[in-house]
């Protein structure tokens, strides 16, 4: 699971870097901050995704 967050960091980072880099570098953003930013957005969404669907099941889920 921690090779596949890694690569999906990656892959973003690569991809958003192609078209904001040149204002992340005249901002002054260092390239190690914006990957620190992009892995804390991806696993925002990866566990907000599996939240839901473990909501998802204990809703449907009948009472004991």
């Amino acid at each position: 699971m921690e090779d596949t967050v890694k690569s999906i960091v990656g892959l973003i980072a690569r991809w958003s870097l192609k078209f904001v880099g040149a204002w992340l570098v005249t901002a002054g953003i260092s390239e190690t901050a914006y990957l620190e930013v992009a892995a804390g957005v991806v696993s925002f969404v990866l566990g907000a995704i599996i939240s839901l669907v473990m909501r998802k099941k204990d809703l449907a889920t009948p009472p004991a």
